[in-house]
């Protein structure tokens, strides 16, 4: 009966709406740092499609980083939590897309490389729906390397939060603290002669990125 209760769209736009509050909740109570937010802004602004990424224990907080004109979509599972956050996501005008970014045939990648080609920006977390934890899979590399895409790696943290006991050790932030954003160096997929090496420089970046972040 509780799961019937919790899937209802009635109930689940509650969640999403009270998430959004909270998102934001965070945000303006949180002193910010921000470390090469130029590199983003430079990549946004081009003229290039953009693959955003971020380890998937980061995501809570990227929608209320997210200040600019272009059109943007997140690429999500199909599954309940990910329909969730597709509606969260409403809330900062951010669509979303549903499937697997391993699956380099189906629908969903297919999507994301017509967005992507026609200047669209996509957020992609390589180590999800489920995993290993911060292990960047192969499909984001592939999606970059088919749409000739730039990367830009990017990381919160905040000095005072809890990790969940999920897969990914979600990061949920506490308010009234200190926190970091950082972005990485612009990783352009044209100028890498295989996906192998392209998704071991995405995976070495993340990983940078995060440790930049953590030392807030």
């Amino acid at each position: 009966m509780f799961k019937k209760i919790i899937k209802h769209t009635i109930t689940q736009n509650i969640i999403a709406y009270l998430g959004a509050k909270f998102i934001k909740f965070i945000y303006k109570t949180t002193q910010w740092n921000f470390i090469n937010l130029e590199i983003l802004n430079t990549a946004l602004t081009s003229n290039r499609p953009v693959i955003v990424c971020c380890w998937h224990q980061r995501l809570l907080m990227i929608p209320s980083f997210w200040h600019f004109e272009r059109n943007t979509s997140v690429l999500l599972s199909s599954h309940s939590d990910g329909l969730l956050i597709s509606k969260v996501l409403k809330h900062f005008k951010v669509d979303s897309i549903y499937g697997s970014s391993t699956r380099g045939g189906d629908k969903a990648a297919l999507q994301i490389i017509r967005k992507l080609k026609k200047g669209g920006v996509i957020g992609i977390t390589p180590d999800g729906p489920k995993g290993p934890n911060q292990v960047a899979s192969l499909g984001v590399a592939q999606l970059a390397y088919l749409s000739k895409a730039i990367i830009v790696p990017i990381a919160y943290s905040v000095k005072k939060h809890k990790k969940l006991r999920s897969w990914d050790q979600f990061m949920i932030p506490l308010p009234f603290s200190k926190g970091r954003f950082c972005s990485g160096d612009i990783i352009d997929a044209k100028n890498f002669k295989s996906v192998d090496v392209l998704l071991n420089k995405i995976q070495s970046d993340l990983d940078s990125v995060t440790c930049t972040a953590d030392a807030c």
